[in-house]
């Protein structure tokens, strides 16, 4: 998944499977899709774990 293009295009709602802690837009120490602040422009998408 690449957390940069998700939040550029403004996807609302992201939908993940797996979890790895080392890397990821979720799941890593660098939470791109969570973080606010990261881009203030772009809104932070809901992010469901499952299907």
């Amino acid at each position: 998944m690449c957390a940069y293009a998700i939040r550029h295009y403004r996807i609302r709602r992201v939908v993940y499977e797996l979890a790895v802690p080392t890397v990821g837009g979720v799941s890593s120490k660098f939470p791109v899709l969570t973080d606010p602040t990261f881009w203030e422009a772009r809104p932070v998408p809901e992010i469901h774990l499952g299907f």
